[in-house]
């Protein structure tokens, strides 16, 4: 029972809220020394009565704290031995406690109080002497309206003028500041193609690659992927749409028990389209590439005295390019797919690979 009273004291302590505000707080008196007995006597009562001064001693602790101020005692959390040993003077220790720290608490209320009133009287203070500066504008005001008064009716056509002209100059202003805007934005957005979403006009590319027979008897491996492309934007107008390739590939195939190494020299022109431009990206490039061209392959057998063969074909690539070639970000990212049609269907020694499409 005692754990489970500590523990709701603590749990009380937590949920006191922050207040940036004072409040009345009082303490109750102790009570008087015939009561006391029972208080000694009744383990229940004393264990509340200890609790009691203890949350009003933490609470004023935090109303303390909340103000920014520093409280002078620290509130002890009553002990399990404290609890347990039924001495009046425990509850009298802590009714002290409650009583120091209410004073401080009274004492910062008051200066807080002093404090705000300094604040309401200087705050009046610069009121009282706007609202004097407020006047004497208004006087002036006033007196420069008599005086505009005076001159209309004799100069009304040349003030309508002045303001007509004080409208066109305005007018002209905006129209500038719009222009200006118009041309910094077209600069920035120049300096940026120049910068970062240029192209340029050799790039070297590699990569893994695998291929797909579709056939049973053939097990592919990975290899390797070279390819260095040209782009003519530079020198033409419509060249940033076109990229000349030539790639090399090497990889091995695993059929029938004997392992080959196959290489092909692929030679393509592939169509750009400037994703990025069309959705405005501004910081990165992303271009789709459709393209054909044509392959030559040949295959040797490691090791078994089989002889080379040669086939070629023609192919088909699609490509997805990332890319930011400016000081920041000199390399991208680029997935390829291709199709290979066989004009000559690979032979493996005396084996032919029924696959048209690769």
């Amino acid at each position: 029972m005692k754990k489970s009273l500590l523990l709701l004291v603590l749990m009380l302590m937590v949920c006191i809220p922050a207040m940036s505000e004072y409040y009345t707080v009082s303490v109750p008196d102790l009570p008087n020394k015939s009561a006391q007995e029972s208080y000694e006597d009744s383990e229940e009562i004393f264990i509340r009565t200890v609790l009691q001064y203890y949350y009003i001693a933490a609470g004023i602790e935090t109303l303390i704290r909340n103000q920014g101020a520093t409280p002078n005692i620290i509130v002890p959390i009553p002990s399990e031995e404290e609890l347990s040993d039924n001495d009046f003077k425990i509850i009298r220790r802590y009714h002290a406690i409650c009583i120091k720290l209410k004073n401080q608490y009274d004492i910062e209320k008051m200066n807080y109080r002093d404090a705000e009133i300094d604040k309401l009287f200087n705050r009046l203070q610069e009121c009282s002497r706007y609202n004097f500066s407020l006047q004497a504008q208004n006087r002036a005001l006033m007196l420069e309206n008599n005086k505009l008064n005076f001159y209309k009716g004799s100069n009304e056509q040349l003030i309508y003028d002045i303001e007509n002209q004080y409208f066109v100059i305005d007018s002209l202003n905006w129209e500038l500041y719009n222009s200006k805007a118009e041309i910094i934005k077209e600069y920035h957005k120049k300096q940026l193609d120049k910068e970062v979403k240029h192209r340029p006009v050799f790039s070297l590319l590699s990569g893994v690659s695998k291929h797909y027979y579709y056939n049973d008897a053939v097990v592919e491996n990975n290899g390797f992927n070279g390819q260095l492309v040209f782009n003519p934007g530079p020198i033409s107008r419509f060249g940033q749409y076109i990229d000349i390739r030539g790639g090399l590939q090497h990889y091995s195939l695993d059929i029938r028990s004997n392992s080959y190494f196959c290489t092909s020299y692929e030679y393509s022109l592939d169509l750009i389209l400037p994703i990025s431009r069309l959705m405005e990206v501004e910081r990165f490039n992303f271009d789709f590439k459709i393209g054909t061209g044509f392959f030559h392959s040949k295959n040797y057998a490691v090791n078994t005295g089989i002889d080379e063969n040669k086939w070629h074909g023609e192919l088909i690539r699609l490509e997805l390019d990332a890319y930011n070639f400016g000081y920041e970000f000199p390399i991208g990212l680029y997935i390829s797919y291709a199709f290979y049609h066989n004009s000559k269907m690979p032979k493996f020694d005396n084996y032919y690979l029924n696959s048209e499409w690769v």
